[in-house]
């Protein structure tokens, strides 16, 4: 083919790309002028996928909104080729936390289906009206159906992302419940119930070698303290023997506040019984002895401890029953000491 040749067809082959482009360009204009009428028609079909009458209103689900502008993000890529931006596609794929609170998923499948259908009904409406040729509106076909696609995948990604971080929060939060619940607001130690049940639990499960021992501790002269200082005050007072508690006990005793006053703590694989069980109540009341240093404040807030040992299953209520008991001799023995039940 000679140089001439070759130009004319260069030249031929522009035209059509010109052609073609102007093509598209009408198609996406005409496209955008339409684009509320498509979310309009999206609702319609909102409608007749919820078996709404005409006068009954539509859920929270701005269909029209969204499809307006999906059918506008398209029309630009036509004319110009410029796709959705980041805050437009995540627009796009809002519609997926709905399916968490009021709107299902199927319903929000067939919306997005409706919005693809409607679309293209309106780019070969269009097409007829401007003589698109055949490939132009082909090619919007194409990429009407890949949108819809891409919006749909966005929507469930959502979706997912969003019922992961709910699940999260909604574990959190019973965690926090069960704290709450089995916990002493004051102290974060356990409350009577949950102490309870673990004493339940170790006196079942523990070695044969091995015994469990309770001990039931009670503050002497507490409520002189309280009297004295004020409320704020002994709850502070409270709180710091919660903490010398855990600092004194082995890492697998447990501590507990009952009421009041009271303490409670389980010894768990307690070996050689009431002799090692006597020991671990000597040490932790020899450390509730010391001096406390309340707001500036020192005070003494020495204890009476009563200690029991098991090596079986046993009643939990007796247990501390008969813990309480071994208590109320320390006292009559003459306070801080510690008595084996």
């Amino acid at each position: 083919m000679s140089d001439s040749g070759v130009v004319q067809e260069m030249q031929v082959k522009a035209r059509q790309d010109q052609q073609t482009m102007d093509s598209r360009v009408a198609l996406g204009r005409a496209l955008a002028a339409r684009a509320t009428e498509v979310g309009l028609g999206v609702n319609e079909r909102l409608r007749s996928i919820l078996k709404l009458g005409p006068t009954d209103p539509l859920p929270q689900v701005n269909a029209s909104e969204t499809s307006s502008l999906a059918t506008s993000i398209l029309a630009r890529y036509l004319e110009s080729g410029a796709p959705a931006s980041p805050d437009e596609s995540q627009v796009l794929a809002r519609p997926g936390e709905l399916a968490l609170y009021e709107t299902s998923m199927t319903t929000l499948l067939k919306l997005y289906l409706a919005w693809r259908d409607v679309t293209l009904l309106t780019l070969r409406d269009i097409a007829a009206e401007l003589a698109t040729p055949p490939a132009v509106l082909d090619l919007a076909e194409e990429v009407t159906r890949a949108s819809c696609d891409a919006s749909l995948v966005r929507m469930t990604r959502r979706f997912e992302d969003r019922r992961l971080e709910l699940e999260k929060l909604l574990a959190e939060e019973h965690k926090s419940l069960q704290h709450e619940v089995s916990h002493d607001s004051l102290t974060g130690l356990v409350n009577r119930g949950a102490f309870l049940a673990l004493v339940r639990h170790a006196s079942v499960n523990h070695s044969r070698h091995e015994s469990i021992a309770l001990m039931f501790i009670d503050l002497d002269g507490f409520k002189a303290t309280n009297d004295t200082h004020g409320h704020d005050f002994g709850d502070l007072l409270l709180q710091a023997v919660a903490r010398r508690l855990n600092e004194v006990l082995r890492p697998n005793d447990t501590a507990g506040r009952i009421g009041g006053d009271e303490f409670v703590v389980l010894c768990r694989d307690v070996r050689r019984g009431k002799a090692t069980a006597f020991g671990l109540a000597q040490r932790l009341c020899d450390s509730l002895g010391m001096p406390f240093e309340v707001e500036g404040t020192t005070v003494n807030c020495p204890a009476s401890v009563g200690v029991v040992c098991a090596n079986g299953p046993v009643d939990a209520e007796a247990l501390l029953a008969k813990a309480d008991a071994a208590l109320y001799s320390a006292k009559r023995a003459g306070k801080a000491r510690v008595v084996l039940g």
